[in-house]
């Protein structure tokens, strides 16, 4: 017996707009309106707070924080209980 999966709304609404400006790009249109790429940042900005994404953390490589634990904002999202989520109490410069 397989388990049924519930889909939030939210997750729908992104996808469904990630396929709306896929379409337009597809259809040979080489711009977006701003309002398109606007909902579909809007639908991905409610899915991150309603699983509670985050972005990585880790040690720093380069520049100023070589060595030391920080927030790489620049990261793909990750679950929240994910060890390669950033956790500020890691984050000598957040205390």
């Amino acid at each position: 017996m397989t388990k049924k999966l519930t889909v939030s709304n939210e997750l729908l609404t992104l996808v469904n707009k990630a396929n709306d400006v896929s379409n337009t790009l597809s259809e040979g249109i080489s711009c977006l309106r701003y309002s398109e790429v606007e909902e579909m940042m809007d639908a991905l900005r409610e899915v991150v707070d309603l699983y509670d994404l985050k972005k990585q953390g880790g040690i720093s490589e380069y520049g100023d924080n070589e060595g030391k634990y920080e927030h790489k904002h620049w990261s793909d999202y990750v679950a929240p209980d994910d060890p390669k989520a950033y956790n500020p109490k890691k984050d000598e410069d957040n205390v």
